[in-house]
Parts: C-alpha cells; sequence; structure tokens
C-alpha cells in the first residue's frame, strides 16, 4: 500500500504545477463563457474573466488528489462488481472475461486503463471547473433558465443522450436554480442523474446553456 501512495503522490507532484495552470484556465473559460452568453442576450458586464479564489483552488486540488490516489480502490471495486454481476446475471465466462476486458480497453468511456484513466480523469475535472465557475458567474449576472448542450457523436453516452432528448433544446430549459435529472437503464439497473451542470457522468463534455431576463 505504502509504495501506491508514494507512485501516485510522485504523479501528483510531477504534474502539480499543469493542473494548478489548467484549474486557473479553466475556470476563466468557464466564467468568460457565461460573460458572453449574458452579453449575447443583452447583459451589459465586463469582458474580464473571474479567477479562483485560494479556497477554491485548494478544494479543486483536494478533489483531484484524493481521485489520483483512489484509483487503484475503484479499479478493485470494479473488478469485484463485474465478476459479482457475471455470477447473479448468470453470464458464460467468456462474456465475464469480455466486460472485463472493455474495463481496461482505451476506447471505453469508463476505462481503468492507466493511460486512458487519466485522460478521463483530467477531462471530467476540467468540465465540473469550467461548469462551475460558468454557473457561478451566470448567477451573479441574473441567468434565469438554463438548457444543455451535448456533442452529438458516437462517444456521447447513453447519459448525455438521455439528457440531450429532455433538456437538449432551449425550449426545454429549466429553471436556473433546479437540477437535471433523468434516469438511464444499464443493464438490468437502473441508474440516475441529477444534477445542477456537466459532468453527468465520467468524462463527460457536455455544457451547460445560460439564459438571461434583460
Amino acid at each position: 500500500m505504502g509504495k501506491k501512495k508514494n507512485y501516485y503522490s510522485k504523479i501528483i507532484a510531477k504534474y502539480l504545477p499543469k493542473i494548478l495552470k489548467s484549474i486557473i484556465k479553466e475556470y476563466k473559460i468557464g466564467s468568460l463563457f457565461s460573460i458572453k452568453l449574458a452579453q449575447g442576450d443583452g447583459v451589459k458586464t465586463s469582458s474580464s474573466p473571474s479567477i479562483p479564489t485560494k479556497q477554491e483552488t485548494e478544494i479543486y486540488l483536494g478533489e483531484i488528489t484524493e481521485a489520483i490516489t483512489g484509483m487503484s480502490k475503484y479499479r478493485t471495486q470494479k473488478i469485484n462488481q463485474i465478476i459479482n454481476e457475471g455470477i447473479l446475471n448468470r453470464e458464460s465466462g467468456k462474456q465475464v472475461a469480455q466486460n472485463l476486458k472493455d474495463l481496461f480497453s482505451n476506447d471505453s468511456s469508463e476505462s481503468y486503463h492507466s493511460d486512458a484513466t487519466f485522460v478521463n480523469l483530467a477531462r471530467t475535472y476540467s468540465t465540473e471547473i469550467l461548469s462551475q465557475s460558468s454557473e457561478k458567474k451566470a448567477l451573479q449576472l441574473g441567468a434565469i433558465e438554463k438548457y444543455v448542450s451535448t456533442v452529438n457523436d458516437k462517444r456521447r453516452s447513453i447519459y448525455c443522450d438521455a439528457i440531450d432528448s429532455k433538456y437538449g433544446e432551449e425550449n426545454k430549459s429549466i429553471p436556473v436554480n433546479e437540477n437535471f435529472k433523468v434516469e438511464v437503464k444499464v443493464g438490468k439497473k437502473v441508474k440516475f442523474v441529477d444534477k445542477r451542470y456537466s459532468p453527468f457522468h465520467f468524462s463527460c463534455r457536455s455544457i451547460v446553456i445560460y439564459k438571461f431576463d434583460v
């Protein structure tokens, strides 16, 4: 266990300067995105983007560090889950083996292969920071409603398919302080999305579009 902690500590230390720069960059992009939306709706406001406070930066760093150090634990849990579900659902050994293979595939949206995981982790937290900043600025500028813009390609997940169907157009907007809520059937299970903004799942690329009353 000590070796694993040391391994992840080295990764964090190595990439910390880049992580800090990315946090500030995504935060600025998020606030600037809402500024542009507000200006497009006729709101008069400065075009200067916000930067994260020291407290916000520390929270983001803590969450990212916890996610990196916890990847080994999550990987083990996921493997156990696949095996247990295979037994419960009376899946063949071949099907269970394929499910495990998919878990470590670089092409999987929930991949636990080391390289793919770091890429997906970075994308997920980039979206989280951008979205939090965008919401904060939108509320400051008087946003009243919101809807979701998803990326319509073969990589779009079943979660964002459901989000897009329910909230993917301007005429499907909801009040700004409500959550986007969908139910998605995954195999024999029903999973729920209940969030104010993206990411709606691991490696999500969707963004929230805010509307303003002038």
